[in-house]
């Protein structure tokens, strides 16, 4: 996961990684798009459909219990997956995408 700045970028999240796919990089905005008190499950305590869970004790649509922290992360983050099956020419390949993109990114600016 990296972050990306829009203002020294001149592009968003979404913008880096659509950038990047373009030259094939397998890259990805937002990784999992909102945090997971958001979700139904969380904010609706619906993990169960009959008894307690530990999941009510909180109230996940209370703004104190907010991460923002996390909320930016997930609004400026691009994923790019490397694992060990990668060669050392993928690795090649991912740098020499982002030498091009990067710079092309910030002319747009």
């Amino acid at each position: 996961m990296l972050r990306v700045d829009p203002a020294e970028l001149g592009a968003t999240a979404d913008e880096l990684a659509s950038a990047l796919k373009a030259e094939g990089v397998p890259a990805g905005a937002h990784y999992i798009g909102r945090p997971i008190y958001d979700y139904p499950l969380f904010k609706e305590h619906s993990a169960f459909a009959h008894g307690e869970h530990p999941f009510a004790r909180v109230n996940y649509t209370d703004a104190k219990n907010r991460c923002p922290v996390a909320e930016e992360i997930l609004k400026t983050c691009v994923i790019v997956p490397v694992n060990e099956a990668y060669s050392d020419e993928d690795l090649d390949e991912t740098a020499v995408a982002f030498d091009k993109v990067v710079p092309w990114l910030r002319s747009k600016r």
